[in-house]
């Protein structure tokens, strides 16, 4: 049987051998403390109900595919398919002593190291972390490190003439 996506219908045909019925899976719902493994509990105990894919993905706001997904991945690997897999902050791209030398060169004007811009900003941040670590970081992660070090962005106040 075939959803309308042309994949198989997305149905728990292992449940006997997972040991989990749709009440089962239901309660695991209900006591799940994450809510990504409570809806995801949830759209199981569903399908198990026998409602199709796409009327349980319309019920929780997803698309179909992701809850065959979901339903795939615990036919797969079974309870343990269900939890997110969080792949976490990548990390810092500089180094403890590469932010202690970005601080300390930071403090001159942009010029004193051979760029030619009259501000400090993150295409500037970026073009020296090139240039001196050889790392490539982006304009946004440049500002990030710039008010981590403790330096902020100042705008230029316009006054105002009443003539």
């Amino acid at each position: 049987m075939h959803s309308e996506g042309g994949l198989p219908n997305a149905h728990l045909a292992t449940l006997p051998q997972m040991g989990e019925t749709a009440a089962s899976l239901l309660r695991k719902s209900f006591m799940a403390t994450h809510p990504r493994v409570r809806e995801r509990f949830m759209a199981l105990a569903l399908i198990a109900e026998g409602h199709p894919a796409k009327a349980v993905a319309r019920r929780l706001g997803r698309h179909r595919g992701t809850v065959e997904a979901w339903v795939h991945r615990f036919n797969t690997h079974g309870v343990a398919g269900v939890w997110p897999h969080f792949r976490g902050h990548p990390g810092r791209m500089l180094s403890p002593e590469e932010l202690a030398e970005l601080k300390a060169v930071v403090q001159r004007l942009p010029r004193h190291v051979g760029l030619e811009v009259g501000m400090w900003l993150g295409t500037a941040v970026v073009a020296y972390v090139k240039r001196t670590f050889g790392k490539t970081i982006s304009a946004a992660t440049a500002r990030r490190y710039l008010h981590q070090l403790g330096f902020r962005r100042k705008r230029l106040v316009k006054a105002n003439r009443k003539a």
